[in-house]
């Protein structure tokens, strides 16, 4: 009997996508990351559902399951990943999204 053919579930950035692998192997489903490094070398190309994308790997048996998983994670990922207030910058009035340490206009400082 061959092991089952391992499918991608999902696919995003290398931080969420380690973080959905972790949730899955909470809850008992194998899961692995494939294409991880793309995001280390080419950063500015990933796109949260691009090709190059860092992917959620489970085995074929366990992607329905996961499925579920995956909705439960997604339902909830705002509160592993708080959304930062928006802000504007004291040197030249620019308003900034929250998620940005660094005015986009001045390159000054958050505060």
């Amino acid at each position: 009997m061959s092991a089952s053919p391992w499918v991608a579930v999902h696919s995003g950035n290398l931080t969420e996508a380690t973080f959905l692998r972790d949730f899955l192997r909470r809850e008992g489903i194998s899961a692995q990351l494939g294409d991880e490094a793309m995001g280390t070398l080419a950063p500015f190309l990933v796109d949260g559902g691009s090709l190059s994308a860092a992917k959620v790997l489970v085995p074929e048996d366990q992607a329905e399951q996961a499925g579920s998983v995956i909705a439960e994670f997604t339902a909830g990922r705002s509160s592993v990943v708080p959304q930062l207030a928006a802000w504007k910058c004291r040197l030249c009035s620019a308003e900034n999204e929250g998620q940005f340490a660094v005015c986009w206009q001045c390159q000054s400082p958050r505060e």
